[in-house]
């Protein structure tokens, strides 16, 4: 029936020219019921998408995939979870840049939210090591929300594999590098495995030590003296981070504040 509606309901028949000699008021009247119909057009289409997207027609649901993502904005039960603005991304087949991805990872509110976001991004030849290292810092701040399904999350592996991949080439840059040491300290107690990858950051971590910044070096070695390091990693990396530290302290006295001296 709202198929049909959409079909015969009222046409316009008046064109912009044929209106020139009615006046104000008529091009009112026409302006005001263009929006009428446009306005009942758009109702009764998601209504007709959401009877699609349920399957009450017996059409297979595979046919119209991009249809019943979009319903989801059309009043579904899902929409009424007010779905992640990754799936909105998704459901549109809008093209999506880094900062977007990063902007995307960074207001997951739960570290589901991050894996679920992270999912969706990281075959992407766009996903870098920044967005890497975004989302584990994210997942420190919401580590509260880790239980056992975020630990066996899909995404949880391939966000690890990614990071020792990130380790391995040495292609990781000092603020992404300091941050990880942060999360990874944070998390300890949820993720204890991620101390696995010490052996991978520590000489990381002595790369690219001569660019960090004082907040960087005092979150390395905050870092340092929370996790359970191996002595023998961290004799390795204590000697870089002094003399960086003796670097910062000569040459830029001014930026370290009182929390980076704590």
């Amino acid at each position: 029936m709202a198929l049909s509606l959409v079909l015969s309901g009222p046409k316009l028949q008046r064109t912009p020219r044929a209106m020139a000699g009615t006046g104000i008021h008529g091009r009112r009247h026409f302006a005001g019921r263009s929006r009428k119909l446009v306005a009942a057009a758009a109702v009764v289409l998601c209504g007709l998408f959401r009877v699609l997207d349920s399957g009450s027609l017996g059409i297979p649901s595979a046919i119209f995939g991009a249809a019943g993502s979009s319903v989801a904005f059309c009043g579904s039960a899902a929409s009424e979870r007010r779905l992640p603005k990754v799936a909105r991304h998704a459901a549109t087949r809008h093209a999506i840049s880094k900062q977007e991805m990063n902007k995307l990872i960074s207001s997951a509110e739960t570290a589901g939210a991050v894996l679920d976001t992270v999912g969706s991004f990281i075959d992407s030849q766009l996903f870098d090591y920044i967005h890497v290292a975004t989302a584990f810092t994210k997942l420190a701040k919401v580590k509260a929300t880790i239980g056992q399904p975020e630990r066996e999350h899909a995404s949880m592996g391939k966000l690890v594999a990614s990071l020792r991949s990130f380790l391995q080439s040495r292609s990781m840059k000092e603020q992404a590098v300091a941050n990880v040491w942060w999360a990874i300290a944070s998390m300890q107690q949820q993720l204890p495995e991620l101390l696995s990858l010490m052996p991978h950051l520590v000489p990381t971590t002595e790369h690219v030590a001569k660019d960090m910044f004082p907040r960087g070096v005092s979150n390395v070695i905050w870092a340092c003296a929370t996790c359970t390091l191996d002595d023998q990693l961290l004799q390795k990396l204590l000697p870089t981070l002094a003399e960086r530290v003796f670097e910062l302290l000569f040459l830029r006295p001014d930026d370290f504040n009182g929390q980076d001296i704590a």
